[in-house]
């Protein structure tokens, strides 16, 4: 077996193709080929440019909206790093919820984030649409024992209230800000920020000088966004609380409205569990985004001790300034603020929430009492139907044990008639039973004539009627003629019976007790087998 040295595999980076430039790029965290995978397939970005700049000089603030970032003269006044400002803010509008793209072109959002030092891993945190929150220092190199910077990447989980991904870094030697807002709600933030730092007045001879409200905390352009943000989320709550007294006012069952009866009909049940529903989940929504909210806050009181002490320590006396640590306390004071805010709204909205399940659990015991009734009444119908085919079935055999009862009889008459016996008697048999039928009619005879029942060892030779022998379908009875006798002195007709008449009855009897017998053993052999195939399906199913 020959042996040979492994040949490594070659891998190029086309680096033409990476977007970035970037000097914060760190190949221990990121990915360079799932960065080009993001920016190209997984960013959704639009043909037009709408950015907004918000500049803070000297504690006045100005906002420059809808610019071209591709347009050279813009982007030489938005990405001078050696210009002034203190704090600069980019708004970019997306709304993912409503599917708009970000309103701005591939080429140009590269742009803001190169020309602004954000990291390219930002974009892994971007388009993560769970919620995610991280800090960390930035150093300009790797033997900086201190950081020059601190950096904080948000993104708020995709809910049908806010959208929003945020990049802020704080530089300690320059004492800048940055912070890039790409969301919704951006005309509200900017409002914020234009009323927390008002643009210069006109009439001022010197319009460089500092507002009473200058930044001399970085976290204040955070604890701003997270007080707008809750804000927003307070005007959210209070449509919520509207469509839950909305729902509960269509059901009519409600605290509100508890001397009223049910306000819905039955038959708009099924309707109203689906708007409920529709209210549950907007509510469910609400509740992730404000859990995420409480520790976004959370998260910012924690990273902004953490940035003060990076502060201290770069200042040459190891203290901040008195104005510093009244901003800091204001900023402290914002998000505690927010904090509580935000704690009892979770309360009161988790309440809305049970509210709705209220009403849902109602409207289903409602519909399960309207379908309970249903059931009742078809159970009944199907009572009443199974006693009239049982009924059906008692009539049905009646006439079946009936039919089997006379069956036998009447086959054994027709065999006796279609034969021809002859019988022989030693010595005559007669009963006379005297009834009075007429047979005017038949006979010709007006007097109605008492018959004889006559048990007679011979059958007259001259019968020209057999009535009552065809009625009877045996050859057993015979009436006697009654113009065979004299003429002045006619004999009344008589019924023949002959002496063995116990031959039908000997004949009959045991086959009908035979056919009996047997309809009776199939009809308990179907049942048993019917009960063997109920149990064998019972067993199989199991």
């Amino acid at each position: 077996m020959v042996h040979t040295s492994p040949v490594p595999s070659v891998f190029e980076i086309d680096e033409s193709q990476y977007p970035f430039n970037s000097a914060y790029y760190e190949r221990e965290t990121t990915n360079g080929l799932q960065i080009q995978e993001l920016v190209k397939k997984v960013v959704r970005v639009s043909a037009e440019s709408k950015l907004s700049y918000f500049e803070l000089v000297g504690g006045r603030g100005q906002l420059y909206e809808n610019l071209a970032a591709q347009n050279p003269d813009v982007g030489a006044f938005v990405y001078d790093t050696k210009r002034s400002a203190e704090c600069k803010i980019f708004f970019v509008s997306q709304d993912i919820k409503h599917g708009v793209p970000l309103a701005l072109p591939r080429e140009a959002f590269i742009e803001l984030l190169d020309k602004n030092g954000v990291p390219p891993g930002f974009l892994e945190v971007y388009v993560n649409n769970n919620g995610a929150s991280t800090g960390s220092p930035v150093h300009s190199n790797n033997e900086a024992k201190d950081p020059n910077g601190y950096q904080i990447q948000t993104k708020f989980p995709t809910t049908p209230f806010i959208n929003a991904a945020i990049y802020f870094r704080h530089d300690f030697s320059t004492r800048r800000t940055l912070c890039i807002v790409l969301g919704t709600h951006l005309s509200r933030l900017q409002t914020r920020f234009q009323q927390l730092f008002p643009p210069p007045p006109t009439t001022t001879p010197n319009r460089n000088a500092a507002s009473p409200h200058a930044p001399s905390d970085p976290f204040l352009v955070l604890s701003a966004i997270a007080a707008e943000y809750t804000s927003i989320l307070e005007h959210e709550r209070r449509k919520l609380d509207a469509m839950t007294c909305e729902q509960e006012s269509r059901t009519g069952i409600t605290a509100h409205h508890y001397d009223e009866s049910l306000a819905v009909a039955p038959s708009e049940l099924p309707s109203r569990i689906k708007g409920l529903h529709v209210c549950d989940a907007y509510l469910m929504f609400f509740i992730n985004t404000v859990e995420f909210q409480i520790s976004w806050v959370a998260f910012l009181q924690e990273h902004h001790g953490i940035v003060n002490e990076h502060r201290r320590s770069g200042s040459g006396s190891g203290e901040l300034s008195a104005a510093e640590v009244v901003a800091g306390r204001k900023v402290r004071a914002s998000l505690d603020l927010s904090a509580s805010l935000l704690q009892n709204m979770l309360l009161q909205v988790r309440t809305l929430s049970r509210r709705i399940q209220i009403q849902i659990s109602v409207v289903q015991n409602l519909i399960a009492q309207a379908d309970s009734r249903t059931n009742i009444s078809i159970a009944d119908d199907s009572k009443r139907i199974a006693l009239d085919a049982k009924k059906d079935s008692v009539a049905m055999k009646t006439i079946a044990g009936l039919t089997m009862v006379f069956l036998p009889g009447t086959f054994t008459a027709v065999r006796f008639l279609s034969f021809s016996f002859s019988f022989s008697f030693s010595q005559p048999r007669s009963l006379s039973l005297p009834f009075p039928t007429p047979f005017s009619n038949r006979f010709s005879t007006p007097q109605h004539h008492p018959v004889l029942l006559t048990l007679s060892p011979s059958i007259p030779a001259n019968v020209s009627d057999n009535a009552i022998q065809t009625l009877f379908s045996m050859v057993f009875f015979q009436i006697s003629d009654p113009s065979s006798s004299s003429p002045s002195s006619p004999s009344p007709p008589r019924l023949s019976v002959n002496s063995y008449w116990w031959l039908y009855i000997a004949v009959t009897l045991p086959l009908t007790l035979l056919v009996l017998a047997a309809w009776v053993g199939w009809l308990r052999w179907k049942g048993r087998r019917w009960v063997e195939g109920a149990r064998e399906e019972e067993k199989g199913g199991g």
